[in-house]
């Protein structure tokens, strides 16, 4: 009896054992991960937020910029197999630069910066483990998993890894980081750059987070704080092109407009059908006269119900892509302008325009040099209508580089922030040799003035008027009130500097007209 019962015991031991090597070998084959952080096909988009501003105040140009992260070829370093990190940064201008090298040992990645090797990750972590990482070069990082729970993106299961890192001088200065298998951190950017500043001023240190991840082109992660609203569909979205709209588009150096004469306006507006290759084409015309008496033709247009806009010069054979209002954050677009090439829609923000809801579209050029673009749902390009794409030599169609105003039925309903008081610049008044304007219900004489400024009402005026003059800068230098029923009235300018001004009549119904006065 005892013999058997040891037989048992035996045999109870050894089902065991098999046991363990059972749940060993099953664990071993689960931490052996599918997605890989080394895969040649990954690419990241970082951003770096200085100011923290939350959505939907901020301005993915003012307050936040971009960093992008890609694999080159593969390289040897102390005899060790390595990939190459590139990256490109705005204002980075000349393609992608080496950023380190990574290499994987087993669960572990490690990045080569300089002379020094920088363990990041270890995805071989039990729960409660922690690892020492000198990421800082006066000071450790202690990691600690806390948890690991799959999360699914885009159809794919991955796990996720949440922990506790703080430096090994003061323990008390913790913070949470959280790693996504074959991604890398999305709460610290993929270098981990956030503990590359120091604890001490973390004030000062920019906030680095994974604002997207692609594989093969294919959009894997997105950032919650950088998703347009879901609530939009493709019929909600305002049509690009119509022929009751008209665009004023400045073309010349950007930043000296409107004290260079080689500043001008560019007028564009839509008429008719052009029916080529079974498909509809709006007529695109230009005219670069105040009055637009004289028009000229820069192309054809049109807009598919996917809200993707196709535009055709003169002569060529191919219609080319300028435009996807149904675009994505997160998703590359390959744009056909002048600088084709692949475009990375950054983020979707809401905003209000004169009282228009529009979502405005923030892209990234990434195929040779860094260009900021923004798309303005049923406005387009804030470069320009025929512009979209960038600025300089990256345009089609007009030559133009900033998007003044634009209107729909004869109203006003976008008006540039950079050119606050421009609908139209004219190199001739700049040059100072206009002849007098009518501004409204006014004429306006002399222009250029020295000392004083009449305006003369053209019929009689039943209401009262707010003259308000401001410099090219938007000082209000000046303000007066006109009264009604007056035949004229005198404006001293004697004791304004030489310049330009924009002179602004607002009619005591809210009305307003401007007018561009060359002081001499």
């Amino acid at each position: 009896m005892k013999q058997v019962f040891l037989f048992l015991i035996l045999l109870g031991l050894n089902f065991f054992a098999k046991g363990q090597d059972f749940i060993s070998e099953k664990t071993k084959q689960s931490s052996e991960s599918e997605f890989s952080l080394l895969d040649p096909s990954n690419f990241w988009s970082v951003v770096v937020d200085t100011t923290s501003v939350p959505v939907p105040n901020f301005d993915p140009y003012k307050d936040v910029k971009s960093t992008w992260y890609k694999f080159g070829k593969d390289t040897t370093i102390n005899n060790m197999p390595v990939k190459t990190l590139l990256n490109m940064a705005w204002p980075h201008f000349y393609g992608w630069a080496i950023s380190g090298y990574f290499r994987q040992d087993g669960s572990k990645i490690y990045f080569w910066e300089g002379n020094r090797e920088i363990l990041l990750y270890d995805f071989g972590l039990s729960v409660g483990e922690t690892f020492k990482s000198a990421i800082h070069p006066d000071f450790s990082y202690i990691s600690r998993l806390d948890s690991v729970r799959d999360t699914t993106l885009n159809n794919s299961v991955r796990k996720i890894y949440y922990l506790t890192e703080y430096p090994d001088f003061d323990p008390s200065k913790k913070q949470r980081e959280v790693w996504v298998e074959g991604i890398g951190s999305i709460s610290d950017g993929l270098l981990r750059q956030t503990m590359l500043g120091s604890p001490l001023d973390p004030v000062s240190w920019p906030d680095y987070q994974l604002m997207c991840f692609h594989q093969d082109d294919k959009l894997i992660y997105q950032m919650k704080r950088y998703k347009v609203e879901d609530n939009y569909t493709n019929d909600t979205i305002l049509a690009l092109l119509s022929t009751d709209k008209l665009w004023s588009t400045m073309k010349g150096p950007m930043f000296e407009c409107p004290t260079s004469f080689f500043c001008a306006s560019n007028f564009t507006k839509l008429e008719g059908d052009t029916l080529i290759d079974d498909h509809q084409y709006l007529k695109a015309l230009c005219s670069v006269d105040e009055y637009m008496q004289n028009w000229r033709n820069c192309g054809l247009i049109r807009e598919d119900s996917n809200h993707q806009v196709y535009f055709r010069d003169y002569g060529e054979i191919k219609e080319r892509l300028i435009y996807n209002f149904n675009c994505k954050p997160g998703e590359i677009i390959h744009l056909e302008t002048t600088c084709s090439g692949d475009y990375l829609v950054d983020s979707i923000v809401t905003k209000i325009d004169l009282g228009t809801k529009r979502r405005h579209i923030y892209l990234n050029y990434i195929s040779f040099r860094v260009t900021h673009e923004e798309w303005i749902e049923g406005v387009g390009s804030k470069w320009g209508i025929l512009s979209s794409g960038g600025e300089g030599n990256c345009l089609i169609g007009s030559q133009a580089h900033a998007l003044l105003c634009y209107f729909e039925k004869n109203k006003k309903m976008y008006q540039s922030n950079e050119f606050p008081n421009y609908c139209y610049i004219n190199p001739e008044i700049i040059n100072g040799i206009a002849p007098a304007k009518t501004v409204s219900q006014f004429k306006v004489y002399p222009n250029p003035v020295s000392d004083e400024l009449f305006l003369q009402p053209i019929s009689n005026i039943d209401e009262g008027y707010t003259l308000e003059l401001y410099s090219v800068k938007g000082e209000l230098v000046k303000t007066e009130c006109l009264d009604a029923g007056m035949n004229l009235y005198r404006i001293d300018v004697n004791s304004l500097r030489n310049g330009i001004y924009i002179l602004r009549l607002i009619s005591a119904t809210g009305k307003y007209d401007e007018e561009i006065i060359l002081k001499e």
